[in-house]
């Protein structure tokens, strides 16, 4: 039977061929025999273009071992991010230049007049010693400073003894000497006298005339009279009455006496 040759050997070639592939699978399953590489595993998709696993064991990637995505990190802190915008400065109503005079201010600019002195906005630059514009009930007028007072420390003070500058202010915007009839110097004349000198209106140093100093004595360090007394040699004529601080100025006793042992009627040491 010529013509059923044809399909009897297509026969015997696929049965034989499903032999081989069994038997091949079978041997890769059970670990004997990998599979041929140019063979597809329908199951897993893996054949030829899939790129095998490298060698060697696998590992978990930590950051900071160079092996991430991405290849090492640089060395070095992280930049800076950006400064937020600050907020802008509020201003304190009608600032910019037109604070009205008397109302208190840090700088020159926020005033009408272009002047801040003294924490207030004043009417003029106000400069020069023994002027202020914060005086009370007076602020934001450029105001002469009270005689007597010195509110921005602008006045020296002088020695008394040269009848200059006493450290205060005049009432006029000028520092004040010393006001006549101020003591500018103390001698003694003799034991139980001294010489005081005074300031006069053109500012001299002038020395008077002697100044008793009974029943107290000179004091001849200071050039004045004692005023109280801890000793006899604090005292003329009488002695020192230690409990009260003071001379006696008259005797009961001749014990009272300085100069004399004897007290006369009149109560007078003699």
């Amino acid at each position: 039977m010529p013509g059923c040759r044809a399909p009897l050997l297509a026969v015997l070639l696929f049965l034989l061929t499903s032999c081989l592939v069994t038997t091949d699978e079978d041997a890769w399953r059970d670990g004997s025999t990998a599979p041929d590489a140019d063979r597809i595993d329908q199951a897993t998709g893996d054949g030829p273009g899939r790129e095998s696993a490298p060698d060697g064991p696998v590992r978990d990637v930590l950051p900071g071992d160079g092996l991430e995505p991405d290849g090492p990190k640089p060395d070095g802190p992280k930049p800076d991010s950006p400064a937020p915008d600050l907020a802008p400065v509020d201003l304190p109503p009608n600032a910019e230049g037109n604070l009205p005079q008397g109302s208190a201010c840090v700088a020159d600019a926020l005033c009408q007049s272009g002047y801040c002195r003294d924490g207030h906005c004043c009417d003029t630059a106000c400069a020069g010693p023994c002027v202020a514009c914060n005086l009370a009930g007076k602020e934001g007028s450029c105001t002469s400073a009270p005689a007597g007072t010195d509110p921005d420390n602008d006045c020296k003070q002088d020695p008394v003894s040269t009848c200059g500058l006493d450290g205060t202010c005049d009432g006029a915007g000028g520092c004040r000497t010393y006001p006549a009839g101020t003591v500018c110097g103390t001698t003694c004349a003799s034991s139980s006298a001294s010489t005081v000198s005074t300031c006069d209106p053109s500012g001299t140093c002038l020395s008077g005339g002697p100044t008793d100093c009974l029943p107290f004595a000179c004091n001849s360090a200071t050039g004045a009279c004692f005023t109280t007394c801890t000793s006899d040699a604090q005292c003329i004529n009488y002695r020192c009455n230690t409990a009260a601080g003071q001379c006696y100025t008259k005797c009961t006793t001749s014990a009272e006496c300085q100069t004399s042992s004897k007290c006369n009627p009149q109560g007078k040491c003699v």
